[in-house]
């Protein structure tokens, strides 16, 4: 007893006394080790999402305020409210509804607005909510386009929170917007969501050419947005469709502007632009087939592709060992085919860039005589650049540890005129540059164009 009470007033008094020779600290379980791991490796992940910009979603999830539940309304730079539906208000209401099986309950509204007018807008803001917007094309001339609204939810309290408003924002400019509360309450769960199934249905043309809308913008984060066939039936002066966490999927559209823009979202589709084309993500692929028709402005044709950094996180287990593997590919795979009126001349502009990821650029059609003036640039992934027969000017080829190469094809003269195509390269260590014209007796190509094919780390190949 005396020698218990020694050792805890040594204690007490910061002496912890001596360790005993044969004494052995005890050993950790294997499951202990593995769970410090895992807490390590979770703590790593959390890090990364909170500090990188393709997360935000992390951090938006951290600011949800805890003191609003009321409707959503527009903001007065949305415009003009002409009319607004909410609670009992919809058109229609349903059970089970067809297009959202796994909801209870659904409503629908019908706006019309304007085929002239200067700018259709959509307009998506606030929590609760997501869904698909389509823009497709009916059979039957009309003066209006159709704007249909669907949604579908568990409970009344959950449709209460929304109105779907049409406004003017300018003269002639109609916004058809959906407004939920800005932020979700900590004791809401999905049954407090709402999804929404758009469809903006544009009349047919009522002559023999195509129906040309002014402008078309959507800003709608958290929608899929679908477009149909519609390339040869309807021609927009501007389309510039917006959304974030979701694909765009175009079947065909022809725009003189065109402007696709997602976040985390593949962007797929047929695309048609007789002035400029862009299309933008983060995350993930981009896979085009483009048609690029170069007119008589003084401004070349233009098509810019830009996606970077999608990631895949893993966390790997190995005993005293726990990685966090960041995965990595937002690839690039565009067909593009040039035109012009006269099937000759016109300049054209076509910047691809992403990064960690594989860039296949392939020129499927090109007029005589055309400038095309051509980046291919990704980073720790192989860039690949296939050019059209027609093409003449400089190359340029680079790729830093795996040197660039240059495949040159057997073809025939573009021209039908039994020219012969004349290929000069030079090399230095890591970079391939070079030339490409037609030679003939009565026709030499210009050779005015220019391309440049990049990356680091992996192959560079340019085909001619």
């Amino acid at each position: 007893m005396n020698g218990v009470k020694k050792e805890v007033l040594q204690f007490e008094n910061g002496n912890l006394g001596s360790v005993p020779d044969n004494y052995q600290r005890p050993r950790r379980s294997t499951a202990s080790r593995h769970l410090k791991g895992f807490g390590i490796g979770v703590i790593c992940l959390l890090l990364f999402a909170f500090t990188h910009r393709g997360f935000n979603f992390v951090r938006d999830v951290s600011e949800l305020s805890t003191d609003s539940d009321e409707p959503g309304y527009p903001d007065p730079s949305d415009g003009t409210v002409l009319r607004c539906i909410g609670g009992a208000d919809w058109d229609a209401h349903y059970d089970l509804p067809q297009w959202a099986h796994e909801f209870p309950l659904g409503t629908e509204s019908l706006f019309s607005l304007p085929v002239d007018s200067e700018a259709l807008y959509f307009v998506s803001r606030g929590a609760y909510q997501y869904g698909v917007v389509t823009v497709e094309q009916s059979a039957e001339a009309s003066d209006n386009v159709i704007v249909r609204v669907r949604a579908a939810y568990y409970k009344d309290e959950a449709l209460d929170r929304v109105n779907v408003c049409h406004l003017e924002r300018q003269e002639n400019q109609n916004v058809i917007g959906i407004f939920t509360p800005k932020s979700r309450l900590p004791s809401q769960d999905n049954k407090d969501q709402v999804t929404f199934d758009v469809t903006f249905i544009l009349p047919a043309s009522a002559g023999e050419d195509a129906l040309y809308i002014k402008k078309l913008v959507t800003q709608a984060p958290l929608f899929v947005h679908e477009v149909a066939a519609l390339s040869d039936t309807v021609l927009f002066g501007t389309i510039s469709l917006n959304t974030a966490n979701f694909p765009i999927n175009v079947q065909s559209v022809a725009a003189e502007i065109g402007t696709f823009t997602t976040v985390n979202g593949l962007i797929k589709g047929h695309f048609r632009s007789t002035s400029s084309l862009k299309l933008t993500t983060t995350n993930l692929a981009i896979d085009a087939d483009v048609d690029l028709f170069g007119g008589e402005g003084t401004e070349p044709a233009e098509l810019i592709m830009t996606t970077v950094n999608a990631y895949v996180l893993m966390l790997i287990f190995v005993p005293r060992c726990t990685k966090l593997l960041v995965v990595i590919s937002s690839p690039i795979d565009a067909r593009v085919s040039l035109s012009t009126a006269s099937g000759s001349g016109g300049e054209f502009r076509v910047d691809a860039q992403t990064v960690n990821a594989p860039l296949t650029l392939t020129y499927v059609d090109s007029p005589l005589d055309s400038q095309l003036n051509s980046k291919a640039i990704t980073l720790n992934a192989p860039a690949t650049v296939h050019l059209h027969s027609a093409f003449e000017g400089s190359f340029s080829i680079g790729s830093s540890i795996i040197g660039p190469s240059v495949e040159q094809h057997r073809v025939d003269d573009p021209a039908g005129e039994g020219r012969k195509r004349l290929i000069t390269t030079s090399r230095s260590r890591g970079h391939i540059q070079g030339s490409v014209r037609w030679v003939g007796v009565e026709h030499s190509g210009a050779g005015g164009g220019s391309v440049q094919v990049s990356t680091v780390l992996s192959p560079a190949r340019l085909i001619l």
